[in-house]
């Protein structure tokens, strides 16, 4: 089946990303402003379960280290692994 359209086929456009971006800081802060913001309401909700501020506060305190030690380990370099395998 032909194309019915003759127009040429349209030219991507790329969009460069460049690390050294100067609103960095911004989006750390935004980042951690957030996962703050989920801990306090997890913990909040997790109050209702356990009726202890502090038993709550302590297992978000875990989940959270918990989850930024695994999100560093896989995320290391992939060629140190392979190093390491040889």
């Amino acid at each position: 089946m032909a194309n019915p359209d003759p127009s040429p086929p349209r030219r991507h456009q790329y969009l460069d990303i460049h690390p050294e971006r100067p609103r960095r800081w911004l989006g750390w802060i935004t980042y951690l402003l957030l996962v703050g913001c989920v801990g306090a309401v997890l913990a909040w909700f997790f109050q209702y379960f356990t009726q202890s501020w502090l038993v709550s506060v302590g297992v978000v305190v875990f989940m959270l280290a918990y989850m930024a030690v695994m999100a560093w380990w896989a995320s290391r370099n992939p060629e140190w692994r392979r190093r390491q395998e040889a």
